[in-house]
């Protein structure tokens, strides 16, 4: 029946046909049983609103800023800076002074220090007052030594070494193994 009624012979084009016509009932059918809720036509009427604003340019109030303030025009932060650089600098040197106090040598050595820049300061008083006037020399080469006669005097000498160690020998005494008593 619904073969004839559209004049369509093949399977495949009756079955999408079916199909077209199913969907357009069931769209009538929920466009019909739609009870949309209370908020749903304010959403629509907010969501048309913002779609008209999109397209409007926006309107800004021009900025004005307020006058600054007193104590940002006065450059406080240098003068703090320049105080606490002072104050370190007197730590410092109250700290090294300290230190310097700490540091002390103990008697006898502080006594061998002062003993030693006397003598210092008398050696270079004598430097002042005496005029030395060297001249150059030139290191002179010496003569090369008679390696054979020095050897032969050596080997002589280790000879006589063994002659009198010769004189008395070693006596071997045997080593002394016991058992310990229980």
């Amino acid at each position: 029946m619904f073969i004839n009624d559209l004049g369509l012979e093949n399977c495949i084009e009756v079955e999408k046909a079916k199909r077209q016509h199913r969907i357009e009932k069931y769209k009538e059918k929920v466009i019909q049983e739609m009870r949309p809720f209370s908020f749903y036509e304010d959403d629509e009427k907010r969501y048309k609103e913002r779609l008209i604003m999109q397209c409007e340019a926006p309107k800004f109030v021009q900025f004005r800023a307020n006058p600054v303030s007193w104590t940002s025009q006065i450059k406080i932060y240098h003068d703090i800076i320049k105080k606490e650089k002072l104050a370190r600098e007197q730590r410092i040197k109250q700290r090294s002074s300290q230190l310097l106090f700490a540091s002390k040598l103990p008697p006898r050595m502080e006594m061998h220090e002062k003993e030693k820049r006397e003598r210092a300061r008398s050696e270079e008083i004598t430097k002042d007052k005496k005029v030395d006037i060297r001249r150059f020399t030139p290191i002179r080469a010496k003569a090369i030594p008679d390696f054979e006669r020095l050897q032969v005097e050596f080997e002589t000498m280790l000879e006589n070494k063994k002659q009198e160690a010769k004189s008395r020998p070693t006596d071997f005494k045997p080593f002394n193994f016991h058992e310990p008593k229980v």
